[in-house]
């Protein structure tokens, strides 16, 4: 199948996933993660009216933004080192995993220099595997409270990823984890957060039952 008949049976997937949750299918973005293709695909997506596109990599942001129309919303998806931040806040309008106090203050002082305002997410380790980064839940509390007290980035909500093939209960545990959370910091912090980041390829359904807003897939379009 072409990339735009796959973007279709999974836009349809999205769509069906949220009806099932009793969810309007129009809160959930399909957001389509182009880190491991090349122009022409991004191009064939655009052409049929996709407009929000993921990297997870600093220097492919940076070439597929030069090379493509400027309404396209870009989000960076990927760990953000310390010594990229200005080059990403300059090309991506979403950022989904800020990890760390430090970035969060660096990544707003730099938004200021540049007059950049981008949406960002929390990354929360909710699975608590050591290979996957982002806060722990005992720390989210602090960070968002830094987040929100921010001037220049736009703190709008959280991100997750749940373990690789994991079972079904293992998924909700960690994506309903996450929108519990959420709700904890909003009650909390009298904050709104109305984005859940989570949700791939292979467990999406899962996620958008559990109140996912984006999730972020690639493997199933590029097949």
């Amino acid at each position: 199948m072409s990339i735009q008949e796959n973007y279709r049976i999974l836009a349809a997937a999205v769509a069906a996933a949220a009806k099932r949750a009793d969810r309007d299918p129009e809160e959930v973005l399909l957001l389509a993660v182009t880190k491991s293709v090349d122009l022409p695909q991004v191009q064939e997506l655009y052409d049929l009216g996709v407009r929000h596109f993921a990297e997870n990599r600093e220097p492919e942001l940076l070439r597929k933004t030069a090379a493509m129309p400027d309404d396209i919303v870009w989000h960076f998806i990927g760990p953000l080192q310390s010594n990229k931040v200005r080059k990403v806040v300059k090309n991506a309008q979403v950022i989904h995993a800020l990890d760390s106090i430090a970035l969060i203050e660096r990544v707003d002082r730099i938004c200021g220099e540049e007059n950049r305002h981008p949406d960002v997410m929390l990354e929360v380790n909710v699975s608590g595997e050591t290979s996957k980064g982002g806060f722990t839940v005992s720390e989210a509390a602090g960070a968002a409270k830094v987040a929100a007290n921010c001037k220049n980035i736009h703190f709008v909500g959280l991100m997750t990823m749940a373990p690789n093939h994991a079972e079904e209960a293992v998924l909700h545990q960690v994506f309903g984890g996450l929108a519990a959370l959420r709700d904890q910091l909003e009650k909390d912090l009298g904050l709104s957060l109305p984005v859940l980041s989570m949700g791939m390829s292979g467990d999406f359904a899962s996620a958008i039952a559990c109140g996912a807003t984006i999730v972020r897939i690639g493997t199933a379009l590029f097949v």
